[in-house]
């Protein structure tokens, strides 16, 4: 059999072999001919972006390969583990290390609350790192979130059933002021279905807002050691242009903010390099809040945010 024949799907292949040409409907061989072409061109098409559906092209980098949207600018890959997904970062709750990490979570729950009296949150995929404990404490009205069981099991053990899910059983009745999720996008391995989610959880006038590296352009490899997307469990680089792309669906808009020290450790023990192009991000309504945000971006272009 021809490779092309081989790769036929299977049910094809049985009406030719039961039937002939005329069993697939067509008239002749030149007719079968320009159809078969036509079908082998589709399944050898690059996968429509998984962000707008816009086309893609085909990228190679760290042995991996990738997507990159030729209309939003979005690079996802498809060679990932989909075991990955279902486990997270586990009880170890940050890179970092057990019971580290959550500084940037805690930094921009305690700025939108001072900033834009913010009062209700959501910390989606937050592991289990203390910023959801130390939020507690202080009288934070906070819910935890995480794709890992086994966080979600201890987190409900100290602090109830209610105070913890997944992101498949959050209740879709309650909804918050801010979302924060540092460290989360870049594993969105459906970005528009987690997307939605987010949408559907956040207040008209909230906000969005996390960190992630965004695409500087150019080569997807970069200078550190490990490259951002050589972990296997980073399947989404995102850029300002992506991002705001699939905001406007919602009438939102993004704001992009540097770092003091770009998702570097105080010392950076693990490592060793910063990673310059980490951004803290904002999806926020225009109409409410988009004064505010350039007023920031004027003034403070560099947040100080300078832990993991």
């Amino acid at each position: 059999m021809s490779s092309s024949l081989r790769a036929l799907p299977a049910k094809v292949l049985t009406v030719l072999r039961n039937e002939g040409i005329k069993g697939l409907g067509f008239r002749g061989i030149s007719e079968a001919h320009r159809h078969l072409r036509n079908l082998l061109n589709l399944m050898t098409l690059p996968p429509l972006c998984k962000l707008c559906h816009g086309t893609t092209k085909g990228r190679r980098a760290y042995r991996r390969s990738f997507h990159q949207c030729q209309q939003c600018n979005f690079i996802f890959a498809v060679d990932y583990d989909p075991i990955i997904f279902n486990v997270g970062m586990g009880m170890e709750g940050s890179w970092t290390g057990p019971g580290s990490g959550g500084y940037r979570e805690y930094y921009l729950v305690k700025m939108l609350m001072q900033e834009l009296s913010f009062r209700s949150f959501l910390l989606f995929g937050t592991g289990n790192t203390p910023t959801f404990a130390r939020l507690r404490e202080e009288g934070v009205n906070v819910v935890g979130c995480d794709i890992s069981q086994d966080v979600v099991k201890y987190k409900r053990a100290a602090f109830g059933n209610d105070s913890f899910f997944t992101p498949d059983s959050l209740p879709i009745d309650r909804i918050y002021d801010g979302i924060i999720a540092v460290e989360v996008f870049e594993h969105f391995a459906e970005p528009r279905s987690s997307f939605d989610l987010l949408m559907s959880l956040i207040r008209p006038n909230g906000v969005i807002c996390g960190t992630t590296n965004f695409y500087p352009g150019g080569p997807i490899e970069d200078d550190n050691k490990p490259g951002y997307l050589s972990h296997k469990g980073h399947v989404a680089y995102w850029s300002l242009k992506s991002m705001t792309s699939i905001a406007r669906k919602y009438q939102r808009a993004v704001a992009a903010f540097e770092m003091i020290r770009p998702g570097s450790v105080l010392p950076d023990k693990k490592y060793g390099q910063l990673w310059p192009n980490k951004r803290v991000f904002f999806i926020y309504e225009p109409s409410i809040h988009q004064s505010y945000f350039e007023d920031l971006l004027k003034s403070t272009p560099v947040l100080p945010i300078d832990k993991p």
